[in-house]
């Protein structure tokens, strides 16, 4: 393996690891910064494809790059946008580095998959890396998550007898549930009982079982084309050990699959498997009856191996209608936020803040993205960005179904000869895990875990993944190859996956995309023999110092601010749950200036003044007491919180948080003091945030309360039985997070009878 092809599968063995849904946060800022250097190291020791590495059908560098420059180019334009109407400008700058370093990779990838041996080891690293992930997620299915809900129960049957309890231990039981965001009553807690208790599909090393369900797709695909290769090369299934390892490994990802319950990756490996099957143009007749039926009983298999495990239940397939019918209700406010803008779209990363306007009033979850790949490139790169994937399927299908033979085999190899390094793997796969782990401890978490004496629910419990990721590699002896062909067809799956998924503001999706995109759109030789052509020095310096600019760029504006911010807004949390609210605040001002563009450390400012206002203009309220010096403080501290909501808004005009804190605030204060100014204001602000998420029956329920006390009865009633009309319609499509409560219900009902 050479060395950029090591630091290449060494980085992509990282993305496997880390819960990449927080690139929307900067969480992998540092790696795309290492995709870049790495890419540096590319380009100096370039050399020209020519003699026996073929170039790919467009060439190395031909129109097949253009999906890929077109989608970060919108991503960029639509990032101006936000900074030109306001919304969240961090998410935004932070998934256009994360795709502006996804060129790289995709360049990178065409380098490596010149010859055989480099396009075999891409293959073989996602499919071990997609069994070790699959461990993980079943033992996360049948270990972790009863151990987890049986601790959440005793903690919360100790919650509940705080009666019983002395109060600082019911103190300190409440206190552990709040730091890992546990709701301690209403809605919130029965959701999170529902999804802790009900619900154990894996996740693996993300943060979603859908997330999950579209890699082992790719895997799954990937392995079925090992099997075929296999059988070709040989003849049939005649080689005993390579039918069980193959068993075993496609037993182990087929399973893990079925437990993500992810319906959008069943239905990619279904049209993955076929696109196999149909690229084999070649075979005769009998062959392709052969195949088909091998085909009806991977189908067969697949089902069978579900229903008896339980994976596929009655409820899975029942609710596999209503899922569907929730994608067309996404889909719906999608079209609507597109429509506000159509040119540039919502902006990477802000596709929530202008969804709420347009979520219809059946569904129920307000989504980061439209589930939707068309729909998601659209609303984060504009219409650039349509272009992109909708040019992006086009050279995908193109590549597949009408591409010559000798295009999509590989040279036969010789019997004795290993395609894959096994040993160069094995290493690439410790050394990726101890870099994440590494990362991990240097951005303030634990390098190993010592403050639990049960593996399956601490930290280290991601050692599964490169635990069975070795295994695999191990078990595949570098002799199990995959057709160039395969990863085609596994990216079909995977785009078919994403037509009714998130995917592009996830850094693993995104990285899946480019690397089969490029592998696809390549022909790799079994000859390593490469043209001695180097760069001439000045494209060579040209292209180093642009990647270098690109590196200075995202540490200075991306990496450092965010991680010194991250620092703070950590230490802001600490300090306020021990009680110490002065050096939390410190800390968050600090947070807020190393990052300007920063919400959330504004969000957490807003949360501690408010908390900590509330509470003093209750006691104000009770005291009988009042000199001038309290009112005074506690207009002071009124004009503190109002302007740390104006800090929020300014920082995403698009967000509500700002004015749903100031309309309660100025409510509460006009409440104390009577004052019909600051009541008429806070009507204003909730007003804002009504035209703004229409379908919240809690926000109209708001609105019709403070327009009853503004002595507006008319608009009142019309409010309060809106509230009433969406409280009925969560009550009637299951929305428990959404329920009212009684009390404020009971209010509802007097205010609409004009009571």
């Amino acid at each position: 393996m050479s060395n950029l092809a090591y630091f290449f599968c060494l980085l992509l063995t990282v993305s496997f690891l880390w819960p990449s849904e927080g690139a929307i946060n900067g969480d992998g800022l540092q790696w795309s910064i290492a995709w870049l250097c790495v890419t540096v190291f590319g380009i100096r020791g370039y050399r020209r494809p020519g003699g026996g590495a073929a170039r790919g059908r467009n060439g190395f560098f031909g129109i097949s790059i253009l999906p890929v420059v077109l989608l970060v180019i919108g991503f960029w334009f639509s990032t101006w946008h936000v900074f030109r109407i306001g919304g969240d400008r961090r998410a935004a700058v932070n998934l256009s580095f994360e795709w502006t370093a996804l060129v790289a990779v995709w360049w990178l990838t065409r380098r490596i998959v010149q010859n055989e041996r480099g396009f075999q080891t891409i293959n073989s690293l996602i499919v071990a890396m997609g069994v070790g992930i699959s461990v993980m997620g079943i033992f996360q299915h049948h270990v972790t998550y009863p151990q987890q809900a049986e601790w959440y129960q005793d903690q919360i049957r100790q919650s509940d007898d705080s009666g019983i309890l002395s109060g600082v231990a019911a103190s300190t039981v409440q206190k552990q549930l709040q730091q890992i965001g546990v709701p301690l009553d209403g809605p919130g807690r029965e959701l999170f009982e529902s999804r802790l208790l009900s619900s154990s599909e894996p996740m693996g090393t993300f943060a979603l079982a859908n997330t999950l369900g579209g890699v082992l797709a790719v895997v799954f695909v990937l392995l079925l084309a090992i099997c075929l290769e296999s059988m070709q090369s040989t003849g049939g299934c005649h080689n005993v050990g390579r039918v069980l390892v193959f068993g075993l490994l496609w037993g182990t990802v087929s399973y893990c699959l079925l437990l993500t319950k992810s319906r959008t990756a069943w239905c990619g490996c279904a049209v993955g498997i076929v696109s196999l099957f149909l690229q084999k143009r070649e075979w005769r007749f009998s062959v392709w009856l052969k195949r088909a039926a091998m085909l009806v009983i991977c189908f067969a298999v697949f089902g069978i191996f579900g229903f008896t495990t339980g994976a596929i239940d009655k409820e899975v397939l029942l609710e596999a209608p209503k899922s569907l019918q929730y994608r067309f209700f996404y889909w719906i406010g999608a079209a609507g936020v597109i429509a506000d803008s159509p040119l540039w779209g919502a902006g990477p990363g802000n596709f929530r803040q202008s969804y709420l306007a347009h979520k219809v009033a059946e569904s129920s979850e307000e989504i980061l993205d439209p589930h939707n790949i068309f729909f998601d490139a659209w609303g984060a790169a504009g219409v650039m960005g349509f272009v992109a994937v909708s040019f992006l399927f086009c050279c995908v299908i193109s590549s597949t179904f009408f591409q010559s033979k000798s295009q999509t085999e590989l040279k036969k190899p010789d019997g004795n000869s290993c395609v894959a390094p096994v040993g160069a793997l094995v290493m690439v796969i410790l050394s990726g895990t101890f870099l994440h782990l590494v990362w991990r401890w240097f951005a303030g978490g634990v390098f190993w875990d010592l403050t639990s004496s049960n593996f399956f629910v601490s930290d280290n419990f991601i050692l599964l993944v490169p635990i069975g990721a070795c295994v695999a590699v191990v078990a595949m002896g570098g002799r199990m190859r995959v057709a160039a062909s395969a990863p085609r067809a596994a990216l079909l799956c995977l785009l078919t996956h994403l037509l009714g998924a998130g995917g592009l503001q996830i850094s693993i999706v995104g990285a899946l995309i480019v690397v089969l995109y490029a592998m696809g759109e390549s022909s790799p030789s079994s000859e390593t023999r490469i043209r001695e052509w180097r760069l001439h020095n000045i494209f060579t310096v040209f292209g180093v110092a642009v990647v270098c600019s690109v590196i200075g760029v995202i540490i200075t504006f991306g990496l450092l601010p965010v991680l010194r911010c991250q620092s703070q807004i950590a230490v802001a949390e600490y300090r306020n749950q021990v009680g110490d609210v002065k050096v939390a605040m410190s800390a968050v001002d600090d947070a807020i200036r190393v990052d300007p563009l920063d919400v959330q450390s504004r969000q957490q400012k807003l949360e501690i003044l408010a908390t900590e206002f509330s509470r003093d203009l209750r006691r104000y309220a009770q005291a009988s007491v009042i000199d001038s010096s309290r009112k005074y403080r506690l207009q002071s501290d009124f004009n503190n919180v109002l302007n740390a909501c104006s800090s929020l808004i300014d920082a995403d005009r698009k967000g509500l948080s700002g004015y749903l804190y100031r309309s309660r605030l100025r409510a509460m204060m006009a409440n104390v003091f009577s004052n019909s100014q600051l009541l008429e204001s806070a009507m204003q602000d909730m007003k804002h945030v009504v035209d703004a998420y229409p379908t919240n029956s809690s926000h109209r329920a708001e609105y019709a309360l403070l327009q009853f006390a503004a002595n507006d009865h008319d608009r009142a009633i019309l409010s309060a039985q809106a509230a009433l009309n969406l409280d009925t319609l969560n009550h009637t499509w299951g929305h428990a997070d959404r329920y009212l409560g009684e009390d404020l219900v009971a209010k509802l009902v007097a205010i609409a009878e004009g009571a």
